[in-house]
């Protein structure tokens, strides 16, 4: 669906009203947990919570990836995910035979870069860490995945994202905005990162966003732009050129490709594209109009499409041309580099639990 076509928009701003109801909800809940009368759960070892205060989009794979990248030659790490579009229940340990249909297309994809990390799905936060816990206890730090909003679990480091081109500070909550927590929200992170930046972006623009966000003395800022790798073929994992190619089918089922798009559009060949819903769901007849559609753009054809959506399409054996565009999240350049700060806080809070 296109939520900035006029029409969804002009009904989404009708629904205001609903956004309302929706905030007095959230304040309330807030409150709840900031004077105790809900309760928070604190583990004896570092939690570091990566989440968002709008619905998806915000790069938090990438980010998780670049976490695991950078603190696993330091800690021994796991990762605890809700595991989002799966269809499995309950706590679930992954391994190699673990597919996107029983842990997520998210996990999945982690799991495909970093095939010895520990990793674990659980729709309940803290019982799903406990049990973590109880069958992995050599880990030192634990990453949840895409839970800043479920405040059962205190984590010691909490990182919010939020994108270059929408602020959560020039959003609305649902369902008029995309917000699923209240701006307000953020205060509680160690840390916010805007993502999707573009890497030429000036100190006076990152001024410009930091007061726009409202940055608390304390709090950390770190600005992160997306870099794409050169595809990969899913079947044979040769690495490919785009330039290689007359046109490109870019078929994708996330939150949000447009940057992909527009990456794309600087190379020299024609660009075709094909969207579904985030965390579509592919069966065989999609995949059947999508050879149907490769087969009728002619010869020296690359179609492409994201990691997150290759990890849902590798059952599908076809005779197409498929390659997946990796991606990775890259800091900007600060006095204090964010993998530095990170080890800085983490060390913190195992001084306090020594």
């Amino acid at each position: 669906m296109n939520f900035n076509h006029p029409v969804i928009k002009a009904i989404r701003f009708l629904l205001l009203p609903v956004s309302g109801i929706y905030a007095l909800i959230l304040k309330i809940r807030h409150t709840f947990f900031n004077k105790n009368i809900f309760h928070s759960v604190t583990f004896d070892r570092p939690v570091i919570c990566v989440g968002n205060i709008s619905a998806g989009g915000t790069g938090k794979t990438p980010m998780v990836e670049w976490l695991v990248r950078h603190l696993q030659s330091y800690y021994r790490l796991a990762i605890v995910s809700r595991g989002y579009g799966r269809k499995t229940k309950g706590f679930l340990l992954a391994d190699q035979q673990t597919t996107a249909e029983t842990i997520g297309d998210e996990p999945r994809q982690i799991l495909n870069k970093f095939p010895d990390l520990v990793f674990a799905v659980g729709e309940e936060r803290v019982p799903a860490i406990s049990r973590l816990i109880e069958e992995k206890p050599q880990t030192e730090v634990i990453i949840l995945d895409d839970a800043y909003q479920h405040r059962w679990v205190k984590a010691a480091v909490n990182i919010v994202l939020t994108t270059y081109d929408d602020l959560y500070t020039d959003d609305f909550l649902l369902p008029t905005g995309n917000l699923r927590d209240l701006p307000s929200a953020a205060n509680r992170a160690q840390a916010i990162v805007v993502t999707k930046c573009p890497s030429s972006l000036t100190l006076l623009q990152k001024q410009k966003i930091q007061k726009k966000l409202k940055v608390k003395p304390g709090q950390a800022l770190y600005f992160s732009t997306i870099e794409y790798r050169e595809p990969i073929h899913m079947k044979t994992r040769s690495k490919l050129r785009i330039e290689d190619y007359r046109e490109v089918l870019l078929v994708t089922g996330i939150a949000n490709p447009a940057l992909m798009e527009h990456y794309l559009k600087q190379y020299p060949v024609k660009l075709s594209t094909k969207t579904y819903p985030d965390h579509y769901a592919f069966e065989q007849k999609d995949i059947d109009q999508l050879h149907t559609l490769y087969q009728s753009l002619g010869e020296n054809v690359l179609m492409l499409t994201t990691e997150k959506d290759a990890v849902r399409l590798e059952k599908f054996t076809v005779n197409m041309n498929w390659a997946v565009l990796p991606i990775q999240t890259k800091f900007l350049d600060e006095a204090l580099p964010f993998e530095e700060w990170l080890l800085q806080q983490i060390g913190q809070v195992n001084s306090k639990y020594n």
